[in-house]
């Protein structure tokens, strides 16, 4: 086993680290997803269901490491907020979710912003039933009795499907082409730091692939 230095990194990342990192979200975001596959087909609903949710958490990442390219020098608070984030299950998985944000019609987009703000702590919630024995409305529950075999294939497609569209978006070398296309855009733009809230969060990536064509 690698040698792990349990000393948690709180530092700058440069754009070829963060191009990296998000390469890496997407293989291990991959690799979980084909664990859960194969749970699923020997009937073990509730792992799968929790792998299915770590890997969304790993999807979520992506657009978390991406904010690392507005770090300055020596903006300790920006660091630490970054960094927060990065490690937070719920924030992981609602950045998960405005992925499918992206091809929402602008319309619908306000209701489903709205909407999804309840889904991270319920889905953290839940991949914990998924491996543990809990107390829940008056009795015990074991995780085997909690989850279904058709919500579990449910789970998978919507999963396949968000990563599908993330290997398109990260290989044979376009993370680090679309990152420094996002520096230049940021520089357009004139923005002196990241977005705040998670509505201007996805107004901004939509921005991005609209203008700058990230996928190219």
């Amino acid at each position: 086993m690698t040698k792990y230095n349990r000393k948690q990194y709180a530092g700058t990342l440069s754009v070829e680290q963060v191009a990296e990192g998000i390469e890496l979200c997407v293989e291990n975001a991959s690799d979980l997803l084909e664990e859960a596959t194969l749970l699923y087909k020997n009937g073990r609903y509730a792992r799968a269901f929790s792998l299915i949710v770590l890997a969304e958490e790993e999807m979520g990442k992506i657009p978390i490491i991406a904010r690392a390219i507005w770090f300055k020098a020596g903006d300790k608070a920006e660091r630490k907020k970054f960094w927060k984030r990065f490690r937070s299950h719920e924030e992981k998985y609602s950045d998960a979710l405005g992925l499918d944000f992206l091809f929402l019609p602008e319309k619908e987009l306000e209701d489903a912003i709205k909407e999804m703000k309840t889904i991270p702590p319920i889905a953290n919630e839940f991949k914990q039933l998924g491996f543990y024995v809990d107390y829940v409305n008056g009795h015990f529950t074991i995780p085997k009795a909690l989850f279904k075999k058709n919500f579990i294939e449910f789970m998978l497609r919507i999963a396949n499907g968000r990563l599908d569209v993330l290997k398109k978006l990260h290989s044979d070398g376009r993370t680090l082409r679309a990152l420094r296309k996002m520096l230049k855009c940021v520089k357009e733009l004139g923005l002196k730091s990241p977005p705040k809230t998670l509505e201007d969060h996805v107004q901004f990536w939509i921005k991005m692939h609209e203008n700058n064509n990230l996928v190219s």
